[in-house]
């Protein structure tokens, strides 16, 4: 005697139900931060109190810079401001993000800065000035350039020699070219007035004109990018660090680590402390004296500072080189891909477009997205950088020969993400791998994941199995394995894009059968299984014999379930073998009041499941 199980689309164990709908919520839009001038007004009022509370009069110079907080919300130059930290203040950049706009160019773009609300590109043979705000193209300035800094209203571009832009209208203000065999082209200081640009000596340029103000510093090193605070300029010449006039260019004081002979690096400061690398330590700025802590961070803000580690993110305290937190990052390449903190914002951008934002406190991640490859520029060189530049509430991203913006957005002002699936709700066997699938077309693309909330045990959406990135068109595909009735959603971890649609999945018990027939008399043990929460020991299963042309369900036999307490059990049924069974007809079984446990439909044949006859 045959004995078969329905297919999945028999009109019996056909389900549509409509399922309720999620509200998509929309988050707060981020709030300007104070303005520079109000941070300036702050900072007098509070010099004013301390005048009068001390009974003295304390006297700000107008080219004093404090070292120890952020001094804007651009990057005005390579490592962000004159005290390279790459650290601004908060620009009210939140997540999640979207683009604002994207150019691409036909040739590989240097590290961009920002100023006065345009973003200024450095490229093998020009400059290009972006707006800030839209990506328009405001102006070229033919001339090569390897590095960019802006201030004053004046764009300095350096690589074979120095040269002013009036950032305006891009025309050519003045140019200076270095001496034969003198380096110190590629990177300058833009400082109080002057451009500085270092070589064997430091020679500062009057950023108005372009006239040579002074050349001094110390004789040993080559290429370098000096920093500036207060009244003074520091550089580091191949291991000697020292600290010069910033009126004169007269050393004032300097300390060698041990060695000498050329090259130059990047110092930092940070408050009274000079970070000239792992050579030296922290020197103090008014006299060069030795202080605790590590000399180490390429990135410092708020005395944390970053460095790469086991492929990722570590923070650690300045003064005590204390870990504070390590963020693994397998997929970015183990050379520092510098990051650019904002406010306490971690902001990390690699090649192939990854974008992480992390919170400095914690390194908890705050937003991960995908902007997409940028276009290829083939340079004969393996350079993989992914400079940063910060704005207004925007983050800008240079590779290869694209540049991007970033700004915020409302949270699920992107739409919904779009889920392939016929019906609201659908019908599974317990044990069932389900596939969510979709493809989102959106610029910029956050990792998904799986949401699901058990019926009827409720207790709301919870995550399940991994997040997944869609691939470079866009489609993602989700698996999860259903034993009881879900709902089932996908988020998307960046919020850019609101959850799914939602759809209901009703699983109803996983039946096997094991039949035997003796002188007509079936004996059938069958297994049951399900939801690990369902406990199927004591309950009734029924075997129906699904007359097709009748479009009738018969019960044929029932029986207790034994074994374990939850998820299992066994039965074994009897019954006298079927004379009349027609060549589509089956025989199915089903546990009843299952689906008051949240196994299966309330619609149905398993909802009257143990009934002696049922129509479908």
């Amino acid at each position: 005697m045959p004995l078969r199980r329905p297919p999945w689309n028999d009109p019996a164990m056909r389900v549509r139900v409509a399922d309720s709908r999620p509200v998509t919520w929309w988050g707060r839009v981020p709030g300007r931060g104070r303005s520079a001038d109000t941070c300036r007004r702050s900072t007098a009022a509070g010099v004013v109190v301390a005048a009068l509370l001390t009974g003295g009069l304390v006297v700000t110079p107008a080219h004093a810079q404090t070292a120890g907080a952020p001094a804007g919300i651009e990057t005005t130059q390579p490592g962000s401001d004159t005290t390279r930290r790459n650290w601004v203040a908060d620009s009210g950049l939140r997540a999640p993000l979207r683009q604002r706009w994207r150019v691409n160019f036909d040739k590989k773009v240097g590290p961009p800065v920002v100023g006065d609300g345009r973003v200024y590109v450095p490229l093998p043979d020009a400059v290009v000035a972006l707006d800030l705000a839209t990506g328009k193209q405001l102006w070229v300035s033919p001339g090569a350039a390897a590095t960019v800094s802006y201030a004053r209203g004046r764009v300095v571009a350096a690589g074979s020699g120095i040269r002013a832009i009036d950032a305006a209208s891009g025309a050519a203000a003045w140019s200076a070219v270095l001496d034969p065999g003198e380096s110190g082209g590629d990177h300058v200081l833009v400082t109080d007035g002057l451009v500085v640009a270092q070589g064997q000596r430091l020679r500062a340029y009057d950023l108005g004109s372009g006239a040579l103000r002074w050349t001094g510093g110390v004789e040993d090193g080559t290429d370098g990018e000096p920093a500036a605070a207060g009244d003074k300029i520091f550089e580091l010449a191949a291991c000697t660090v020292a600290a010069v006039s910033r009126s004169t260019g007269a050393v004032l004081w300097k300390v060698n680590g041990g060695c000498s002979g050329g090259g130059g690096g990047r110092v930092l400061l940070d408050g009274e402390r000079v970070l000239g690398g792992p050579r030296l330590p922290p020197l103090r700025t008014s006299d060069g004296a030795g202080l605790p802590g590590t000399a180490e961070p390429r990135v410092l803000a708020g005395g944390v500072g970053l460095r790469t580690a086991d492929h990722g993110l570590q923070a650690f305290d300045a003064l005590t080189g204390a870990v504070r937190w390590t963020a693994p990052e397998p997929d970015l390449f183990e050379t520092f891909d510098e990051p650019l903190v904002i406010g306490d914002t971690v902001v990390r951008a690699h090649i192939s477009g990854d974008l992480r934002l992390r919170r400095l406190s914690d390194g908890l991640e705050t937003w991960a997205g995908n902007i997409g490859k940028p276009t290829d520029v083939f340079t004969g060189s393996q350079d993989q950088d992914a400079d940063l530049a910060a704005g207004t509430g925007t983050v800008v991203v240079g590779r290869n020969g694209t540049v991007q913006a970033l700004e915020s957005a409302p949270a699920g002002s992107a739409g919904r993400v779009p889920v392939t699936r016929r019906t609201r709700a659908t019908l599974s066997e317990s044990g069932t791998r389900e596939r969510f699938a979709g493809r989102i077309r959106s610029t910029i693309v956050s990792p998904l994941r799986l949401e699901i909330d058990e019926h009827p045990f409720g207790g709301g959406f919870r995550p399940t199995g991994r997040s997944v990135v869609p691939d470079a068109k866009g489609r993602f595909s989700l698996p999860t394995t259903v034993r009881g009735n879900v709902r089932v959603r996908v988020v998307e971890s960046g919020g850019l894009h609101g959850p799914s649609s939602t759809t209901t999945v009703y699983v109803q018990p996983r039946i096997r059968f094991s039949a035997r027939n003796v002188n007509n008399r079936v004996t059938a043990r069958l297994t049951v299984s399900g939801s690990p929460r369902v406990r199927f020991r004591g309950r009734r299963v029924a075997v129906y014999h699904v007359r097709v042309r009748s479009k009738t369900l018969v019960r044929i036999a029932t029986a207790r379930i034994s074994g374990p307490r939850f998820r299992t059990g066994r039965a074994t049924v009897r019954f006298a073998a079927l004379r009349a069974f027609g060549r589509r007809d089956s025989v199915i079984a089903c546990v009843v009041g299952g689906t008051r446990l949240g196994q299966g439909p309330p619609v149905g044949y398993l909802a009257r499941c143990g009934r002696s006859r049922i129509g479908y």
